[in-house]
């Protein structure tokens, strides 16, 4: 499978986690009034696995806006916050939790939506490749967030991917920390408590230190993605 088929921009069911298909109603085949993928689905049982860009409306007074929603993997109604891609400018790039940067229709350079600026709650998060074959679901708290400069335990983490993987210990060990979320070039995820480096999804793909299961959950240097709901 090519790049260019794994997060398209348009909805029609698709067995694949990320492929979909051109189609004249993608974005218009459910409410606008609708907060997220997650109620997306609720109000519409039939865009199960019609991944692709709506249009949503976060909360009252902001805005719509267009989400690339993920309505197959681990139950569906998933709202893409993060995105690295093939062709990452050198450099600096704005792009993590808080962040802005790119377009969700253009798959193949970075983007982050800026989830406070947007307004997205949400009480768990989804970190995958492109392809769904390794994903990882946990929850988070409702103060998440406020996490600026420290980071949390993940807790419970579920393998949701097409090829299960759990460490010797439980979860894979670069997912079991999350937070930092004031970090302007990274979606942090590590195995320990320490900010002195940098590991999780960057503009460019994985940086999981490790390339096996127990330890880098097989994420390592992949491109890949982080969605909420």
């Amino acid at each position: 499978m090519t790049l260019a088929r794994l997060l398209p921009i348009v909805v029609l069911a698709s067995c694949s986690t990320f492929e979909s298909t051109s189609s004249s109603d993608a974005g218009t085949t459910a409410p606008t009034t609708a907060k997220s993928c997650q109620e997306l689905l609720a109000n519409d049982a039939s865009l199960r696995s019609k991944n692709g860009v709506y249009e949503i409306t976060p909360a009252a007074g902001k805005p719509s806006i267009k989400v690339y929603c993920n309505m197959s993997l681990a139950d569906g109604g998933w709202t893409m916050v993060g995105r690295s891609g093939q062709f990452a400018p050198g450099g600096a790039q704005s792009f993590g939790w808080t962040h802005a940067t790119g377009d969700v229709a253009d798959e193949q350079y970075p983007y982050s939506l800026d989830v406070v600026a947007n307004a997205i709650s949400f009480k768990l998060v989804l970190v995958s490749d492109r392809e769904g074959a390794h994903a990882y679901e946990f929850p988070v708290p409702p103060d998440f967030l406020s996490h600026t400069k420290d980071v949390i335990s993940t807790g419970t983490v579920k393998s949701v991917g097409e090829i299960p993987c759990v460490g010797k210990d439980g979860p894979p060990d670069m997912v079991k920390f999350v937070g930092a979320v004031a970090l302007d070039d990274i979606f942090w995820l590590r195995d320990v408590q320490d900010l002195g480096q940098e590991r999780g999804l960057t503009p460019k793909g994985f940086d999981m230190s490790y390339d096996d299961c127990p330890r880098g959950g097989l994420l390592n240097g992949l491109q890949g993605a982080i969605f909420v709901k």
